[in-house]
């Protein structure tokens, strides 16, 4: 039900438009059945929602460019208080809408009827302004990988990220000149470009930089950050620890535990060019990746929970890369004929 659903029969089109409950069904559908209850004991405020409706769209339509400065704003909202009967204009890349406020000027009386009708329209102009500016900055850039893809993605001041194979990273682009910030599900390889604080936020841990590169792995319960260039910063509030990681030096955080270690830089993160290389993890983990990587379920048909691996496998053959596994830890596989199901047992 509704919160203070009465207070709706007072509401016009710009109020709904401002409304958060209303913007939440108008956005995401959320409370629809209780929207539409509403309404269906309310029709005379059918008009109105639809109105509200429509003001949304366009306020969130893509392809709308507004361009106003503070000063437009100004002047228009000066033009109406005053009486004065010109066109106001509202500039757009492609097109000029026009809205007309009023018609001539021909009397105390028309100017009356103008403040009157003025009022509400350059209310709604002022609506729209605000609504335009705060969606743009609440709209998130949103990037997503599936099973054995890898994919690019170039931020707005030229870093580069790269997602490994079933990742989402998501940022705002309106507001990251003020803050460089991303959100990240997954793995990734970052080479950040010089510049003012820049941030990984993830489930388990953040990093912050300055510019350099290095991989963040955040899955299940184990978050690793290695560094590549320059020097890295690595929070992790559960299991409080605030780390500064220089080129060759990488943290793990496994079931809130620290594991320290050095590893050789490369030019790049093994897993770009299609090898993924494991030193003493959960061999539940490298299974896991190997399924990521190649899009079959794993079924294995022994204990392997306390089993650690270290060793490789590449990309490019899945029985290959069964081998390199299964041969040194004594177990055996069997691919379906559909090579959509691998099981794994005893030798």
């Amino acid at each position: 039900m509704l919160n203070n659903s009465e207070k709706y029969r007072q509401y016009e089109a710009e109020d709904f438009a401002a409304d958060e409950a209303f913007l939440a069904w108008v956005k995401s559908g959320k409370g629809g059945g209780d929207w539409e209850s509403w309404l269906s004991v309310h029709s005379e405020k059918q008009q109105a929602v639809e109105q509200a409706k429509s003001l949304i769209s366009l306020m969130h339509a893509k392809d709308t460019e507004l361009d106003i400065s503070q000063d437009k704003i100004n002047n228009m909202w000066a033009k109406i208080q005053s009486g004065m009967h010109e066109d106001t204009v509202i500039e757009k890349e492609t097109e000029t809408p026009v809205i007309q406020l009023n018609q001539n000027n021909n009397s105390t009386s028309n100017n009356k009827n103008t403040w009157r009708y003025a009022m509400p329209a350059a209310a709604s102009i002022l609506l729209l302004l605000g609504f335009f500016w705060w969606w743009s900055s609440n709209t998130d850039k949103n990037f997503e990988t599936g099973v054995g893809e890898q994919l690019a993605v170039t931020l707005p001041d030229g870093s580069v990220v790269t997602l490994n194979a079933e990742s989402k990273i998501s940022f705002n682009e309106q507001s990251w000149k003020d803050e460089r910030k991303v959100d990240l599900d997954g793995e990734a390889f970052f080479e950040v470009k010089k510049g003012e604080k820049f941030t990984v936020e993830t489930s388990q841990g953040n990093v912050r930089v300055m510019g350099t590169s290095f991989n963040v792995f955040e899955r299940a319960q184990r978050f690793e950050v290695a560094c590549y260039t320059g020097k890295v910063g690595v929070t992790n509030s559960k299991a409080d620890i605030e780390e500064v990681l220089t080129p060759g030096n990488k943290v793990s955080i496994v079931n809130n535990k620290v594991q320290r270690s050095d590893f050789k830089p490369e030019g790049t993160v093994a897993w770009r060019t299609g090898v993924f290389r494991f030193e003493d993890v959960s061999l539940i983990e490298v299974l896991d990746e190997l399924q990521r990587q190649y899009g079959f379920e794993v079924k294995v048909n022994t204990d392997i929970k306390d089993r650690k691996y270290s060793g490789s496998f590449t990309s490019e053959d899945l029985d290959e890369a069964l081998k390199m596994i299964c041969l040194p830890m004594e177990l055996e596989y069997k691919i379906a004929e559909d090579s959509l199901l691998i099981v794994i047992e005893e030798d």
